[in-house]
């Protein structure tokens, strides 16, 4: 009988943990949607998705999948550069600013599929794209960030 009640005591709390989880990643997702209708200078930008990076990075270490999945939504839906600071890096840049837009678009795609394997646990494919995302963000720095850094500030 003792049984039996720490049964149904563990599943009503399991249930409800659960339950609450659901509603916080509402709260969160809404609360991100909200911010990401907004634009921010790209130093800003870069340190957030440096965080998330770190945080798929650590999920990745202790295999937890919804904290990979949360930091990968972020990169993919990370806040637009302002207006004001993308004509300074399209004037800065040129014709680059093409390669500049393409290797963000790689983040994003690459972003998305560590989002969408994290959801289905597949740590392979996980692994796979964010071999690539980091590659994208390394090979970023290393054409553009010399020539916006003095620019930028």
């Amino acid at each position: 009988m003792k049984r039996v009640k720490l049964t149904i005591m563990v599943m009503v709390f399991v249930s409800l943990t659960a339950m609450s989880c659901k509603d916080s990643k509402k709260e969160q997702s809404n609360a991100q949607n909200k911010q990401l209708t907004e634009s921010d200078e790209l130093l800003p930008i870069m340190y957030r998705l440096m965080a998330d990076m770190k945080q798929i990075n650590e999920g990745v270490f202790i295999e937890n999948y919804p904290m990979i999945d949360s930091a990968a939504y972020r990169i993919t839906h990370h806040l637009e550069i302002n207006p004001g600071q993308m004509q300074i890096i399209k004037k800065n840049l040129g014709e680059d600013i093409q390669e500049f837009v393409r290797i963000d678009m790689v983040v994003h795609d690459r972003a998305a599929a560590i989002s969408k394997a994290a959801q289905q646990n597949k740590m392979s494919e996980i692994l796979s794209q964010y071999n690539i995302l980091q590659q994208s963000c390394v090979n970023c720095h290393n054409q553009f960030r010399s020539r916006l850094r003095n620019k930028l500030q």
